[in-house]
């Protein structure tokens, strides 16, 4: 119980900080971000642990609450796999804002999360 609410803490505070440094693109740009988090929501509700490790980056991060932030891909796996094994844990997201702040070598999106 207490892994979940401290995931959802914190993909709810990277939700908020990302907020202010989203930047405003649209089109093309804003439809893949769009298209990759509906892919990754996917395969993180079916539980594939291996393919939801998979769309971060080698020294990707979650911050997890009263936790240290996870970096890279070994950690992320100990992290959302720990996710995984609760029982009933359920987590779902509808992005609300999507962004490539300058220089444009990073995604933001914000989502309103929903969790069980």
């Amino acid at each position: 119980m207490r892994s979940r609410q401290r995931i959802v803490t914190g993909l709810l505070f990277l939700i908020v900080s990302a907020g202010a440094a989203l930047g405003r693109r649209s089109g093309k740009e804003t439809d893949a971000i769009l298209a990759a988090d509906a892919a990754w929501m996917k395969v993180y509700s079916a539980k594939d642990l291996e393919k939801s490790v998979a769309f971060f980056d080698n020294e990707g991060s979650m911050l997890p609450s009263n936790a240290p932030i996870a970096t890279g891909k070994d950690a992320l796996t100990k992290l959302i796999g720990a996710a995984f094994a609760i029982p009933d844990y359920t987590l779902s997201w509808q992005p609300t804002k999507s962004g490539l702040p300058a220089p444009a070598n990073l995604a933001i999106q914000a989502a309103r999360t929903t969790s069980a």
